[in-house]
């Protein structure tokens, strides 16, 4: 498949209301296509020039690598996965992981060399973001030497076009031709305070980029040609290198070293004070544990004590009533027991008899009523004589009406009611019978098993199936997890 040239169309796709749209996916293809074509070819150049790089396109839909906005389709060429090794360790150190992730693409890591497609233009050339640590230092520190300067100026006027340009992405753009020290310095310094995108190379309106054609492919190839001596002065490279990497990278080193150091300090920190903490906790349990033995043993002493008091002072109120009872019947005895007892129809009685029956009244008798001298009966209410006449005539009815004789069913009625039949015994549970061990060590789904290893071991689950490798799914009650075969042992049916 050949390059063909872009369309209107192609430019058209990259309008600012179709950015976040999936429905422009299919032409921001069609565009993606070409680019990698021109990549085909960019690469052939790159490699006559003995220059190892790797190409990369951006999406064409909305993602995460383009913060869900395609305005943008990209061709970049970077270092190849051996060069970045070199550096990988130093690439992001001044990027932010909130900013890595707030826009995670590769543009910012590191010098590239490519070709972008907007709604407005085409561009091929050299982009250096600020944030590209390793190539931003490596260009200051360049440009702090005149000779540099003057080197750098002479190379974007001899090696680029007069249709190059030189300047900030976004800002003012001079032409290469127009690159004299001073203007270097100037950009440099604008360079510094935007903190954005460094730009050398040449742009195409998309009326001028559509009317090549095919033949664009071969202008986007000499314009990338032209701008090789300025990317190796950028660059940074083993052989081009200001900033002394290695020695940065021997810095970060030991500053991580250090942080390691700290991290580990901390960690003994934390370690010692979780001991110390524990153990004021254990010395606070065991007085606390002290104290309630101590409290136990006062408490049995004190009920030993009490217990002892309560027995003397039963013992003591026993020997007193013992003593009160024998003086009772000392004191109870008659003084005239000599004289002979009298004797009434045949019976002898005690000779105090008349005193005793004088002053014991019969125990059936009713206290005397005393009444009044002149007291004379008050008359009955007219209400108490019905009542007397109402009791007159249920007494006359008592007596007058027939016994009614008994009946079986009356006397079924007033027998005492029949127990409750006694509930059976519950059977005895049933013996669960011995497995062979032979049929233990072949389980099978529904079987019972131990866990003999892992995070649960020791626990008892059924076996709910068996996949093809022959590993386990058990359920342990609500929990089912995956258990090898290995770590099973078998107990049989449930």
């Amino acid at each position: 498949m050949q390059f063909a040239g872009f369309t209107l169309a192609d430019f058209d796709a990259y309008l600012p209301e179709k950015w976040s749209s999936n429905m422009y996916t299919l032409p921001r293809r069609k565009v993606k296509d070409s680019l990698d074509l021109l990549g085909q070819s960019l690469r052939e150049v790159f490699q006559s020039d003995s220059l190892d790089l790797h190409p990369h396109l951006s999406d064409a839909h909305p993602s995460l690598w383009n913060n869900k906005q395609v305005d943008t389709q990209w061709l970049f060429f970077s270092r190849s996965e051996a060069a970045r090794q070199e550096i990988t360790e130093i690439i992001d150190k001044e990027r932010t992981l909130a900013a890595t992730l707030a826009d995670p693409t590769p543009l910012y890591r590191q010098i590239f060399i490519g070709v972008a497609l907007d709604q407005h233009r085409l561009s091929v050339g050299i982009w250096l973001h600020f944030e590209a640590w390793v190539d931003r230092k490596n260009l200051l520190a360049l440009l702090q030497d005149a000779a540099k300067v003057d080197a750098l100026s002479r190379i974007v006027k001899d090696a680029l076009p007069a249709a190059h340009c030189l300047g900030l992405r976004g800002h003012s753009e001079l032409p290469a031709s127009q690159a004299t020290p001073e203007q270097l310095a100037t950009l440099t310094a604008d360079f510094t305070a935007q903190q954005g995108w460094l730009f050398a190379g040449r742009h195409y309106d998309r009326d001028a980029a559509t009317s090549a054609g095919p033949a664009l492919q071969q202008q986007i190839c000499d314009d990338a040609r032209a701008l090789l001596p300025v990317y190796r002065f950028i660059a940074w490279s083993p052989t081009n290198d200001a900033i002394s990497i290695d020695r940065i990278v021997a810095q970060i080193h030991e500053d991580r070293e250090a942080q390691q150091r700290e991290l580990t300090e901390e960690q003994h920190e934390r370690e010692r004070k979780r001991a110390e903490e524990e153990a004021e906790k254990k010395r606070n349990r065991e007085a606390v544990e002290q104290r309630v033995r101590d409290d136990e043993a006062w408490r049995q002493r004190e009920r030993a004590i009490r217990r002892a008091q309560a027995i003397a002072r039963a013992e003591e109120e026993a020997k007193r009533s013992a003593e009160a009872d024998a003086n009772a019947e000392t004191a109870a005895a008659p003084a005239d027991a000599d004289a002979p007892p009298a004797e009434v129809d045949g019976n002898l009685l005690p000779a105090n008899f008349s005193e005793v029956t004088a002053e014991a009244p019969l125990p059936d008798a009713p206290p005397p009523r005393r009444a009044r001298p002149d007291a004379s009966p008050a008359p009955k209410h007219p209400s108490d004589r019905r009542d007397d006449r109402r009791d007159d005539r249920r007494d006359d009815r008592r007596d007058t009406r027939p016994r009614r004789e008994s009946s079986p069913r009356r006397d079924r009625d007033r027998s005492p009611k029949r127990e409750h039949a006694p509930k059976p015994a519950p059977a005895a549970p049933k013996k669960r019978v011995e497995v062979s061990e032979e049929r233990r060590a072949n389980i099978q789904v529904s079987d019972r098993i131990e866990v003999l290893n892992g995070f649960l071991k020791g626990r008892v689950g059924v076996v709910q199936s068996i996949d093809e490798r022959g590993d386990l799914r058990v359920n342990f009650g609500a929990l089912s997890a995956r258990v090898p075969r290995e770590d099973a042992r078998g107990l049989g049916p449930q």
